[in-house]
């Protein structure tokens, strides 16, 4: 592997699938400034704008740039950009800062750019299809298995999460706690693109009382609020209450006979049964 200095200014660096994390930039241009940048960057030849397209590094690109560098080390790829595309993919799942979104988003696009260079691999319909979602993985998830350390159920699970998820609930969702989340992730991926949203919207809510699932939120929508709302502990606390009223009017003896036990052991004051006989 030959590593090579290049101007940062004749590196273009705009074509990112993922953005970078300000905070680990302003991380690594301190850590540059004081010992240098000692792993390169990935780069490729281009026809168009600057000599050359940044493949993957960008944290250590823009850190680079911050720390007031005028050159960067970087290996320089070849290979056709669905190549390169996926080397930038890989690369970045390799890492283990990535959220369970990004990871799907990832995922779904490693093998939108699988199907894209084997046509013959996918049974027909759009990236967004049902025979996209559910074609054979098995050709391309061999080298994602490999590279991430992952295993095939966990890159295929990922995979049609990402593909499923629209753009829009994706982009309400970064920076929330349900961005991490891949079994909440998942359910919001099973609904229809158009509630997608609305769920997101409802679940991300700044609201006290905003629901804190999708299946919640989805109770919300529908028109379904008191269900969806109450806490786990009030709703048992709520069922025993109604209990004890059927009780009373039902069986008062019963009751009163529970009651007795609660005094004889010390939960209820003694003359605390009144009314019930």
């Amino acid at each position: 592997m030959k590593i090579i200095e290049i101007k940062l200014s004749d590196i273009d660096a705009s074509k990112r699938f993922r953005p970078v994390d300000p905070e680990v930039v302003d991380q690594l241009a301190e850590s540059i400034q004081a010992r240098g940048l000692r792993q390169p960057v990935e780069i490729a030849k281009q026809n168009k704008g600057k000599p050359f397209r940044l493949v993957t590094g960008g944290h250590r690109y823009f850190g680079s740039e911050k720390a007031g560098m005028e050159t960067i080390p970087a290996v320089l790829l070849t290979g056709d950009d669905l190549q390169l595309r996926s080397d930038e993919l890989l690369e970045n799942l390799e890492r283990s800062e990535l959220t369970a979104l990004e990871r799907a988003q990832h995922y779904a696009e490693l093998k939108a750019l699988f199907l894209e260079g084997n046509p013959e691999a996918k049974h027909g319909g759009d990236r967004r299809s049902a025979d996209f979602q559910d074609a054979n993985l098995a050709a391309w998830s061999d080298t994602v298995v490999t590279r991430t350390q992952r295993s095939r159920t966990t890159v295929e699970r990922a995979a049609r999460i990402g593909a499923r998820l629209t753009k829009k609930a994706a982009e309400i969702l970064r920076g929330t706690d349900f961005e991490d989340n891949q079994s909440e992730l998942e359910a919001l991926a099973k609904l229809e693109p158009q509630k997608q949203v609305k769920v997101v919207k409802v679940i991300t809510s700044e609201k006290d009382d905003a629901p804190k699932t999708v299946t919640q939120a989805i109770k919300v929508i529908d028109g379904h609020t008191e269900a969806a709302m109450v806490d786990p502990v009030e709703a048992l606390a709520n069922k025993l209450q109604d209990n004890w009223n059927r009780t009373i009017k039902r069986e008062p003896k019963a009751a009163r006979r529970f009651l007795e036990h609660l005094i004889e052991e010390g939960v209820l004051a003694a003359g605390s049964i009144k009314g019930i006989k």
